[in-house]
């Protein structure tokens, strides 16, 4: 995957999976640089900003955490993940994942939003 990642640095999934693959593997460090690669090659996309803000809490960055769990959320408001790591990035694991819950029953966006925002 690395070499993938040198021959096309500009594919954002070749990125995102050198990321995914030195994160499981323990070398959330390494996973940085690929993750944050992605978030900028492909910036639509909540998966790369979720990825990017999960490998910040796993080096113990929680405040940096938040800006990309933030716009993980915001682009896909139903990302019950995103929500979720937000919610650990802010120390507050229970309410955010109660949020996420509710998202995926069918909460409108919006006020799930409105719900986080008073807590973020």
């Amino acid at each position: 995957l690395r070499q993938s990642a040198t021959m096309d640095p500009e594919a954002p999934e070749t990125q995102s999976d050198l990321g995914l693959t030195l994160a499981g593997a323990g070398r959330a460090a390494e996973a940085l640089a690929p993750f944050r690669e992605a978030a900028r090659l492909e910036t639509s996309a909540a998966r790369h900003h979720n990825n990017l803000g999960t490998v910040l809490l796993q080096l113990g960055r929680p405040a940096e955490a938040i800006a990309p769990l933030r716009e993980a959320g915001r682009l896909d408001p139903q990302f019950v993940d995103a929500y979720h790591n937000l919610g650990v990035a802010h120390g507050v694991p229970g309410v955010i994942a109660f949020l996420g819950r509710a998202l995926a029953s069918g909460v409108q966006p919006d006020t799930a939003r409105a719900l986080l925002e008073e807590i973020a």
